[in-house]
């Protein structure tokens, strides 16, 4: 499991967008969530090892 930390919004929407065409994402947390690891503006993405 690998974690993606994107901080572009913008960008990692095009990412994940990608990645669920290929099956790959998991999850994907915005910042806005209770999580001491992210800031507001980081979105992390969650992909599966291929």
């Amino acid at each position: 499991m690998k974690r993606l930390i994107v901080k572009d919004r913008k960008l990692a929407k095009k990412l994940e967008d990608r990645l669920i065409k290929k099956g790959l994402v998991v999850a994907l947390c915005e910042g806005e969530e209770n999580s001491p690891l992210l800031k507001k503006a980081q979105v992390v993405i969650q992909v599966k090892n291929a």
